[in-house]
């Protein structure tokens, strides 16, 4: 299994200790070690107020936001097929709307929603969002969920490197959300 490791110096984050964090992203799961600058140190454990510390500062890309109709319907469908859920919630007194934040909470990005009746521009044909699974067969089982549930767009499709498996799934508005395997995105970053 691969990792990326991004280091983070403890003035940067007003951290008063000895110790250096590195986030570690493994698949998609973000984990932090600690390393203390003397190897004989003891490794504490970090909490997720010290984690919320790391990703609290907002740099690049942070977020997408669609509008959606019915925007329970788009929690639940972005909570079966992206494993996003709520990290923000309110009414905007502005425009007298229903705003969510969902999160996989693997980085600091979310995909806010905003409540509209007539949700316009719908990101589809080809215009989607796309989420990376751990292997072929979580894109199989999601393809056949979504078949079942009749909003499977395009069935499952091997294109080879770099594009990898992937299909592409209707959200309740329309919205397409890619779900692939093997695009490799991390590592083609890293090359540059």
């Amino acid at each position: 299994m691969l990792s990326h490791g991004i280091g983070y110096s403890t003035e940067r984050y007003g951290w008063d200790c000895k110790y250096r964090p590195a986030l570690l992203l493994v698949g998609r799961k973000l984990s932090i070690h600690l390393r203390r600058d003397d190897p004989d140190g003891q490794q504490p454990e970090l909490n997720n107020k010290a984690l919320l510390k790391i990703m609290r500062n907002d740099v690049g890309f942070t977020h997408i936001a669609l509008s959606a109709k019915n925007i329970d319907l788009s929690i639940s469908f972005y909570k079966r097929y992206a494993n996003m859920s709520v990290v923000h919630e309110r009414l905007d007194k502005e425009i007298d709307k229903r705003v969510v934040w969902l999160s996989d909470r693997t980085r600091p990005f979310v995909l806010v929603l905003v409540q509209s009746e007539n949700p316009m521009p719908i990101l589809g044909p080809f215009a989607h969002l796309g989420i990376g699974c751990k292997d072929k067969s979580e894109v199989d089982r999601l393809c056949e969920q979504a078949k079942q549930e009749g909003i499977l767009a395009k069935d499952a499709t091997d294109s080879g490197y770099p594009v990898g498996y992937w299909a592409f799934i209707n959200d309740p508005d329309g919205h397409i959300l890619e779900v692939s395997y093997g695009q490799e995105i991390g590592l083609t970053i890293d090359k540059f």
